[in-house]
């Protein structure tokens, strides 16, 4: 169904303190993923099994794709492209056509997708719950490498000029080189299910084990750690 306007989906959202939706958007499930924009669209996947297109300016609704389970990897834009590619937990990575939807191409994997894929060097990174993390080629669909973790994979991969840091449940946090060559690795307590980010040399990211690490990003030394009061699961952002 195409977006509701404020006056329509006023008294759903049960708003306080006067601020008010520009539009709003009904999906047939819940949503665990965090869209993704791109000039005039914008990409969000659901439980319903769906990825939707829709428009940025009212939330009325372009095209949707249905995979056979639940998504929740969040969109990764490639401009040159004209990709939108994600993860579903059918097993699969999807490449669509961004104006239409239409399927360019798949990769299947051994296990379901949640991890966000990244978007670099001509190539989409991502992991799954299989263990492994893959390097696809963007103008093909084509597999050019996979590392195997022996452990589920479900963070987005921070890829810079030269390397990719990923982590994993098991704990560990490894940084590969371009062609997927561990160049160095990092044990956390417990599960890292919260994306890395890179600031300043740093890479950070939190871990289940009630603590946000900051690592050197070349060598994967710890430079500090911070308690929390619960586990971090949540990826952080890089403002």
């Amino acid at each position: 169904s195409p977006g509701t306007s404020p006056a329509e989906g006023e008294s759903a959202w049960g708003l306080q303190g006067g601020v008010k939706p520009l539009w709003d958007f009904q999906c047939e499930d819940e949503i665990r993923s965090s869209p993704a924009v791109h000039r005039d669209l914008v990409y969000v996947g659901a439980h319903d099994n769906n990825l939707y297109a829709l428009n940025l300016e009212d939330g009325s609704f372009r095209w949707k794709f249905p995979t056979e389970r639940s998504i929740v990897s969040t969109p990764a834009i490639a401009e040159q492209e004209q990709l939108v590619v994600f993860g579903s937990l059918d097993n699969t990575l999807y490449a669509l056509d961004m104006r239409t939807g239409r399927r360019e191409w798949t990769v299947i994997t051994r296990g379901p997708i949640q991890s966000s894929p990244a978007i670099a060097h001509g190539h989409v990174f991502f992991g799954s719950d299989d263990g492994t993390l893959y390097a696809v080629r963007l103008s093909n669909g084509q597999v050019q490498w996979r590392w195997d973790g022996a452990s589920e994979i479900r963070t987005r991969p921070l890829v810079t000029g030269d390397l990719i840091v990923i982590g994993l449940t098991s704990g560990d946090v490894v940084g590969t080189d371009l062609s997927g060559k561990v160049v160095w690795r990092f044990k956390a307590k417990r599960s890292v299910l919260s994306s890395p980010v890179a600031h300043e040399g740093l890479v950070i990211f939190g871990s289940s084990d009630w603590q946000v690490y900051a690592l050197d990003l070349g060598h994967g030394w710890r430079v500090w750690e911070h308690r929390t009061s619960k586990p971090v699961i949540l990826s952080l952002i890089h403002i």
